[in-house]
């Protein structure tokens, strides 16, 4: 079993610079077969994650407040509450939170089988 408390994580950065978005890792790589993470973020208005590829994994997003603005690949996406995500292996992607509150959402990645 694994357990984790949200207030016993330490926030770190995100992987992405330049960056001042945290984000609280509940699973790290090596602990689930093929999960590289799992993570909860916040971004808070004007928060952008730059646009990057991941040439081995899938990434998933789960909106859990707020909306979110983004491109995937060439095509525009707008995410709100409840919508799900999933990124595939080498489509470039980037984020922004283009509203006046705060966006979290829960995002995991997994390896790919390619």
């Amino acid at each position: 079993m694994i357990l984790k408390k949200h207030d016993e994580i330490v926030s770190t950065l995100i992987s992405h610079p330049p960056s001042t978005i945290h984000k609280h890792v509940y699973i790290e790589k090596n602990h689930i077969p093929h999960i590289t993470q799992i993570a909860t973020t916040e971004m808070k208005p004007k928060d952008c994650v730059p646009t990057h590829t991941h040439s081995d994994m899938y990434e998933c997003f789960y909106i859990l407040e707020g909306t979110l603005d983004g491109k995937i690949a060439e095509t525009a996406i707008h995410l709100e509450k409840n919508d799900f995500l999933c990124v595939e292996p080498l489509e470039s992607h980037t984020f922004i939170n283009t509203s006046l509150t705060m966006t979290k959402f829960i995002y995991w990645t997994s390896v790919s089988n390619h």
